[in-house]
């Protein structure tokens, strides 16, 4: 079966009602959250490798798909959900969709494995959707997610 390949990883910005004072509180808060949530997910505490989000983002548009990228994805999601509703977090769930994705594309064999991971991927871009329902990239992923799926139920 041919599998599709995700598009749509890409930078995030802060956009708000004062810009700078945005950006000062957004990456304040962030800086915080990620102090606190980095402690709970040193590899010695959760057992999973992680990085800091912008190395894995990188690394992951690059094609990159390995652990430690996914991991750290799921933490910057994490802190983007306490900060709430902003394009950070809907690059965030995005972004983290399409590594998934990716890594689903690349297992073999484990079907509850990468059911999981294309199920993870799809309820991510589900959720950007709700946020931003014109959202072209969520939506030209969501249908990737799917087809590949689809593709591989068979």
């Amino acid at each position: 079966a041919i599998l599709l390949v995700a598009s749509g990883l890409g930078n995030f910005e802060v956009v708000g009602e004062s810009e700078a004072q945005c950006n000062t509180t957004h990456e304040e808060k962030r800086n915080q959250d990620r102090l606190y949530i980095h402690d709970a997910l040193t590899p010695q505490a959760s057992g999973h490798p992680t990085m800091p989000y912008e190395e894995a983002l990188k690394e992951a548009m690059q094609g990159s798909t390995r652990d430690s990228i996914i991991w750290s994805m799921r933490a910057e999601h994490s802190l983007a959900l306490k900060l709430g509703p902003s394009s950070h977090l809907i690059n965030v769930k995005t972004n983290l969709a399409v590594a998934l994705m990716n890594f689903a594309n690349g297992m073999e064999g484990n079907f509850v494995g990468y059911t999981n991971i294309y199920r993870e991927s799809e309820g991510l871009l589900k959720s950007v959707l709700k946020l931003d329902p014109s959202n072209a990239v969520a939506k030209s992923n969501l249908l990737t997610v799917q087809k590949n799926l689809e593709l591989r139920e068979f």
